[in-house]
């Protein structure tokens, strides 16, 4: 078993290891319409071990599927995971993605991770990576409220004193103004990274890709009926802000009006 997979779907905790499996499903909500013939192309940026694209080519074994993962370790786990599948193409470059453009693109588990600049240029390169039809799907923690106390309690419980489960910190996210400074490493030498979410805030992504992109649809995971702010996951639908009228390709999504 890897690592990644020990502290997400495979966790010792019961709850967390159902939270994790939803959420994978979760992310493909915007694919609920689209047949299982569908040949186009599908883009999972931070794919970490392929588990997603594995589901992905699963679902539609026709489609054309990249797995981009720029970790070399979690890369090769990758790779290792999906070589049964000829439909996807595994890669840890970006220079080394075959397709100019596609119809979907999942980034799940991913931006709450990056530090600013590391955002604003992973969002440059999925932008460039779509078309006026395409469909991309943001999915990340929730770390404020109510989410924000389970969650500092989980963690305080497994390991008190990190950064993540101080009562100063998680405190500071239950009222909605999470510590603004977080502790910033390497996942990969050159790769900075935050391992903490506490400290994320979903709001201020949610402005972030109103500048980029129309969000066409904000649901929460893993209770999607209910409101995002009861939920541990978050997911923001989009589409490229010059293509409002043009129509989704084989699948529909749901135009709600975005929380504010």
């Amino acid at each position: 078993m890897s690592y990644y997979a020990s502290i997400t779907i495979d966790d010792a905790n019961p709850l967390k290891r159902l939270v994790q499996r939803r959420r994978l499903t979760h992310g493909l909500r915007v694919l609920k319409s689209l047949p299982g013939n569908f040949d186009g192309t599908i883009l999972d940026v931070g794919a970490g071990t392929g588990l997603l694209c594995e589901q992905l080519a699963t679902r539609f074994p026709h489609a054309r599927i990249v797995c981009y993962e720029p970790v070399p370790s979690l890369c090769a786990e990758a790779t290792d995971i999906l070589l049964d599948y000829p439909g996807v193409e595994v890669v840890g470059q970006l220079d080394a993605i075959s397709i100019p453009r596609f119809d979907f693109v999942f980034c799940l588990e991913v931006l709450e991770h990056l530090p600013r600049r590391e955002t604003a240029n992973l969002l440059d390169t999925i932008e460039q990576r779509i078309a006026p039809h395409s469909i991309v799907t943001f999915g990340v923690p929730n770390e404020v409220f109510a989410a924000a106390f389970a969650k500092g309690l989980f963690r305080f419980r497994r390991r008190r004193g990190s950064f993540d489960a101080r009562w100063s910190h998680i405190w500071r996210a239950v009222i909605g103004r999470p510590p603004r400074h977080r502790p910033t490493s390497e996942i990969w030498p050159g790769i900075r990274y935050h391992y903490h979410h506490l400290g994320f805030d979903y709001r201020l992504l949610r402005r972030t890709l109103a500048r980029r992109f129309d969000v066409t649809d904000l649901y929460g995971s893993p209770l999607t009926r209910l409101p995002v702010l009861l939920n541990s996951e978050i997911y923001f639908v989009c589409r490229p802000r010059q293509s409002t009228s043009v129509p989704i390709p084989h699948a529909t999504v749901s135009r709600k009006r975005t929380a504010t």
